[in-house]
């Protein structure tokens, strides 16, 4: 997608027929995983990777939880996801693209 990320481009909630659920307790982490539809020139892969040129690679969703309480909550996020020069992977939140409730 392009660099900087336009303001008013649409990112789509995942559907919901692929939802999936977990417990996760107290202090403890989990990892999402998802297959892209799609892909992009070999070409233009390492520019990706490292934030060159005008297109990039985001990761966004919605998660939705239930508390310990039973209160429904959600988390909306985006993110610009790059190598850095070491070759470890990074991250950085977009702004205006990130909410919770």
């Amino acid at each position: 997608m392009p660099i900087p990320l336009p303001k008013g481009i649409n990112l789509p909630d995942a559907p919901d027929e692929d939802m999936g659920g977990n417990i996760l307790g107290s202090q403890q982490n989990a990892n999402m995983s998802a297959v892209v539809d799609g892909f992009c020139a070999d070409k233009d892969v390492e520019n990706i990777k490292h934030g060159i040129g005008d297109k990039a690679l985001y990761v966004w969703g919605r998660v939705t939880y239930e508390d310990v309480f039973g209160e429904d909550h959600f988390t909306r996020f985006c993110h610009h996801v790059y190598w850095d020069l070491n070759g470890d992977v990074r991250g950085h939140y977009i702004p205006g693209r990130n909410d919770a409730d």
